[in-house]
């Protein structure tokens, strides 16, 4: 790979949009891996280690510039199943940054997830064909909620804003996704993008301060009301909201400050909205185990919105317009300042919560029926 005192001196290109796709799941039970990591179990492991290293290390070589990184799974039952796989995969990558494509180039094929997937270039019209059959974006957020204060006082909000953390499931492996594209049998984009961000840097929607300035300015709003005294009976009066709303914002900080963090979007793009509703309800179940998350539906001819998450995804970029509306509406930056500044919460995430989501299907001992594994036969 390039030298690291080299990177700094790649001069700025213009954005550009680099397509590959993964053309060999591993098959763990085979000699080769299991002479080597000792057994099926650990050798899946290993998969999961070295798709987290393949995120930091995109992190680490995207958080200065603008790259975002997006892992689709692309489903036609209009391909044969015999000469071209019905399920494809691919990295897709859009590069506005001044690292140039070659070492994005060496990051993909050499790097960590070589010893287990053959991935290859792909040309970008094989990728981005016709998007008229699409009628409906189906996103997964965190959950978000207002919390009102159990103790009411002068001086104490009148509601906390609380977003969940995704509690990230490591055995994920996607081989469900198999069974439901194969028993469903319906065209399906699924894809989690991700975008490196610093969020010591991330400015918050007021642009007065950081986005973690934000997180903290909570903090103290919590602990102020956790720690409120009443005169006239002379003994604290707690608050169970309050406090663990403040355990919650306490954890993102220290996650926040000590993880990678990055921009995601986990989004869907189907003909039918049920079956988006339940891909979308069974991804977010296999990827946290919390169970806290919320589904967003768009519509064709219906939601202005539409319209930029087709936009979104052709340019491999995170649509910061989706959001909880019936949460949002009436925020306001001179009511609700805090809040407001903490918007794109349900949108950034630290590499632990999305490493669950952003993960390359790992196939089992069960037998997949939309892609080949590494001991199946070749296509042609």
């Amino acid at each position: 790979m390039a030298n690291k005192n080299n990177l700094k001196n790649i001069k700025k290109k213009k954005e550009s949009i680099i397509c590959y796709q993964v053309k060999e799941l591993p098959d763990l039970r085979m000699q080769k891996y299991l002479s080597v990591y000792g057994n099926w179990a650990q050798a899946r492991e290993e998969v999961f280690g070295r798709q987290r290293s393949f995120m930091a290390l995109i992190h680490d070589i995207g958080k200065t510039g603008d790259i975002a990184i997006a892992l689709r799974y692309d489903y036609d039952p209009e391909r044969d199943g015999i000469f071209e796989d019905k399920l494809k995969i691919y990295l897709l990558i859009n590069n506005n940054s001044e690292i140039s494509n070659d070492i994005i180039d060496e990051v993909i094929k050499e790097g960590f997830l070589k010893d287990f997937y053959i991935i290859e270039p792909e040309q970008k019209n094989e990728v981005f064909s016709n998007s008229d059959w699409i009628s409906v974006s189906t996103e997964i957020i965190r959950e978000e909620q207002k919390i009102i204060p159990l103790v009411q006082e002068p001086g104490v909000p009148p509601f906390f804003y609380l977003p969940f953390p995704f509690e990230p499931n490591e055995e994920n492996d996607y081989v469900f996704l198999d069974r439901l594209f194969a028993a469903f049998n319906k065209p399906v984009i699924f894809e989690v993008t991700i975008s490196p961000i610093d969020i010591s840097k991330r400015k918050a929607p007021s642009g007065k301060e950081s986005v973690l300035s934000s997180l903290k300015n909570m903090i103290t709003i919590l602990e102020r009301t956790t720690s409120r005294f009443s005169l006239s009976e002379n003994s604290r009066k707690k608050d169970a909201a309050a406090e663990s709303t403040l355990k919650i914002f306490e954890d993102y900080h220290e996650a926040f400050l000590t993880d990678k963090c990055f921009d995601f979007s986990l989004r869907i793009f189907s003909d039918d909205p049920q079956f988006a509703w339940i891909l979308a309800g069974s991804i977010a179940l296999a990827g946290t185990k919390n169970n806290k998350y919320r589904i967003l539906q768009y519509e064709k001819g219906k939601d202005d919105i539409f319209q930029d998450e087709v936009i979104a995804t052709n340019s491999i970029k995170i649509n910061h317009k989706v959001k909880y509306l019936d949460f949002w509406q009436g925020i306001y930056p001179d009511q609700h300042p805090t809040v407001f500044d903490l918007d794109p919460m349900p949108r950034l995430a630290t590499l632990t919560e999305l490493s669950s989501y952003f993960r390359i299907l790992i196939p089992t001992y069960q037998i997949l029926q939309t892609i080949r594994i590494e001991t199946d036969a070749k296509i042609k």
